[in-house]
């Protein structure tokens, strides 16, 4: 069995989300899929940051679940995480971790597990898009 595990905010979820999830479901047997909490990504992204909370990000992530799972798609296991991913990719083990395309080096390893960089869906960055939206 192929696990598989990918982590992100997941904040205002789109069409690049998708894309990335799909692309990784499709590649394993279960996609473990850990969800920065939202302490977390007002760290990493900012005050203003989640646009959603965390109970809203996994509500929608889940909804995708089962439409990539209807397509073929392995199911997601939804796993909300705050802290160092490392130790979260140690304590998981997965067979592979899926990175996004500005994260990874395709060939590299994390935490001893081979990364598979998943490719852009080229205008799609939640950071971006909250942007055009605000004048």
């Amino acid at each position: 069995m192929i696990l598989g595990m990918t982590n992100g905010c997941y904040d205002l979820l789109h069409d690049g989300h998708r894309f990335m999830l799909t692309l990784a479901a499709q590649q394993c047997d279960r996609l473990v899929v850990a969800v920065n909490s939202d302490r977390s990504i007002k760290s990493l992204k900012g005050r203003d940051r989640p646009f959603w909370t965390m109970a809203h990000r996994l509500a929608h992530l889940d909804e995708l679940g089962k439409v990539i799972l209807r397509q073929g798609g392995a199911p997601l296991s939804l796993m909300p995480f705050e802290g160092d991913e490392g130790l979260l990719v140690a304590a998981v083990r997965p067979t592979v971790y899926f990175r996004g395309y500005d994260q990874a080096t395709e060939g590299e390893t994390y935490c001893g597990v081979p990364v598979i960089k998943l490719p852009e869906l080229a205008g799609y960055s939640t950071t971006r898009l909250a942007q055009e939206a605000t004048p």
